[in-house]
């Protein structure tokens, strides 16, 4: 079945020799609307949360390097942890970008000149961008919350039962924990990410 042409379509090659200035369609205005309020709503909350996870992990990341090696029970999986936690933060960087991505789209969508204006097919390859990106970044994070869970489990596990608190901190630190909000935070990040791309990509595609 042949596809039908959609209001996005970029002009033939012929007419983009003579760029037609034309109107922009409300259906395409409505569009463009809600692609610049989700993209800066987006970009705000996930750079906001991305830096506050980025200053928890390294925090976290500073603590478990200064204890004492032979009191470090799990480092291998704190260390594992702590490398998918920051390919999350890394991927949730590239879906920030892909969020601004969304207010240029909608800036072209409102082009007077249609040669200028994104192709629906465009649009709908940004957002499945957006939501793969956010996806990829969502399963690194929930595995580096897994890896530096059971690594401070393990510590806890280790940890003397003799009542001595001082000794029992030497294994987990309450500052530990920074590593798991640090975590949470991003995956609420991607979660907005993914929430987002859906949304638009049924509006765009109805």
């Amino acid at each position: 079945m042949r596809e039908q042409p959609d209001d996005y379509s970029l002009p033939s090659s012929s007419m983009q020799k003579q760029p037609d200035n034309t109107p922009v369609p409300p259906a395409l205005q409505r569009i463009a609307s809600m692609l610049r309020l989700s993209g800066w709503v987006t970009f705000w909350l996930q750079l906001a949360l991305g830096v506050i996870a980025l200053v928890l992990l390294a925090v976290f990341a500073v603590s478990r390097g200064s204890t004492a090696p032979n009191a470090q029970g799990g480092g291998g999986g704190t260390g594992f942890g702590i490398f998918c936690a920051l390919c999350g933060l890394v991927t949730l960087g590239i879906g920030i970008y892909v969020a601004f991505r969304y207010t240029r789209f909608s800036a072209q969508l409102r082009a007077a000149n249609t040669a200028k204006r994104p192709s629906k097919a465009e649009t709908l390859q940004l957002l499945k961008l957006g939501l793969i990106t956010n996806l990829v970044g969502m399963f690194f994070t929930i595995l580096g919350s897994g890896a530096i869970v059971g690594s401070l489990l393990t510590a806890a596990l280790e940890a003397p039962q003799s009542g001595d608190l001082f000794e029992a901190r030497r294994y987990v630190n309450p500052v530990d924990l920074f590593g798991v909000q640090a975590n949470i935070i991003t995956v609420s990040a991607h979660f907005i990410g993914i929430i987002t791309a859906i949304w638009l990509y049924s509006r765009v595609n109805r």
